[in-house]
């Protein structure tokens, strides 16, 4: 698995095969995650899983990418057995600070509920030069168990402001032998290959909710179902968010387009799923 594409987007390859964060999951639903940068403070684990997954899963990913490279699946963070109240800074790129609180606490006479709740607040020059990142977020996630059944619910928002920042070239293919006659070489790392007044800018909120029931001694339900409420505010950027090269002096050709979208997202990923428990 290989990280690509720009601060704009949640990008990465599998096998070769390009995904995004409609490739991924949270807590095993998909749908939640959106093409755009996603929020990770609040996550404690990620999995992949390689190659198509939509018998694993249930149900294949969403628009965009039918994640044939595979998945991965974003595992929030859940409540401790031992109280934990942790305030963090962070200093990366050019000029970018950040600010993270992780609180949790598990309640009841055998500690059967739990609360953690995780906060971010970002903002500066990321290692490309005029990038700028700005993000708030809030998520809780809660969590109750006992012997017949565990159940886990995360609710949270997030704000998140990037301006400049593109980074993604392709090939004109009418212009290949012709115009293009040798493979560009590799961009400055450094390099901010935006325009002036490019920009994305969303907020949205995210609900996921697992639960499993035990029936009996041989048969279990289980519940995965969420909701994504995202509104992308603005959307300056090069048509297919890419810059296309013509010739071999590199020179660049695209469309600019500008737009705004509401998007709502609610996934029963698996509904009253019945499950043998194998004869002892």
């Amino acid at each position: 698995m290989r990280i690509q594409g720009t601060t704009l987007h949640n990008d990465f390859s599998i096998r070769g095969i390009k995904g995004n964060g409609t490739s991924s999951y949270l807590n095993g639903i998909p749908g939640l995650m959106t093409q755009f940068a996603a929020p990770t403070f609040m996550i404690g684990d990620i999995q992949f899983i390689s190659g198509p997954n939509s018998g694993i899963t249930g149900i294949p990913s969403t628009y965009e990418t039918t994640a044939a490279g595979g998945i991965v699946n974003f595992v929030s963070k859940k409540a401790t057995e031992a109280p934990l109240t942790r305030y963090r800074q962070t200093f990366s790129g050019k000029g970018s600070f950040g600010e993270y609180l992780d609180v949790s606490r598990r309640f009841g006479k055998d500690k059967e509920w739990g609360v953690r709740i995780n906060t971010e607040l970002l903002n500066g020059n990321t290692a490309i030069n005029s990038n700028d990142m700005e993000a708030q977020g809030i998520f809780a996630n809660i969590d109750h168990r006992d012997k017949k059944s565990n159940t886990n619910l995360l609710v949270g928002y997030r704000h998140l402001n990037i301006e400049g920042g593109a980074r993604w070239f392709s090939l004109k293919a009418a212009a290949i032998g012709k115009e293009i006659t040798k493979v560009p070489s590799a961009p400055e790392a450094s390099k901010n290959y935006g325009f002036d007044g490019l920009a994305k800018e969303s907020e949205g909120y995210i609900i996921a909710l697992n639960h499993e029931q035990k029936m009996n001694a041989d048969w279990k339900w289980f519940l995965n179902a969420g909701m994504n409420s995202n509104k992308l505010q603005r959307n300056i950027i090069g048509a297919s968010s890419n810059f296309v090269i013509i010739n071999d002096k590199g020179d660049v050709s695209n469309n600019l387009m500008s737009t705004q979208t509401v998007t709502k997202i609610i996934m029963p990923s698996s509904v009253s799923t019945a499950i043998l428990k194998p004869a002892q």
